[in-house]
């Protein structure tokens, strides 16, 4: 799969986010807290609500929690829309 290597302003662009358990037990309730940039709006569509993405207009944060149980190990791979 291609990736976008430019944009215009106002395009949809699809960030993921990886989070990786590097312990040795398993890790549930991850709080993924983010800071979107001047410039850049959340969207709220169905790809961001699915993720249980929340948005803090005030401070352009952006906050899910992954609730199912990462092992050691292994990832989780959340998807956050913006524009």
């Amino acid at each position: 799969v291609g990736v976008q290597t430019s944009f215009s302003y106002g395009d949809l662009l699809t960030l993921n986010m990886e989070v990786f358990n590097q312990g040795n037990t398993g890790a549930k309730d991850i709080q993924l807290v983010d800071y979107l940039p001047c410039g850049m709006e959340y969207v709220n569509n169905p790809a961001n609500t699915d993720n249980g993405w929340s948005y803090n207009a005030g401070t352009g944060e952006v906050r899910t929690v992954i609730t199912n149980v990462v092992e050691p190990g292994a990832s989780v791979t959340r998807t956050l829309v913006v524009k």
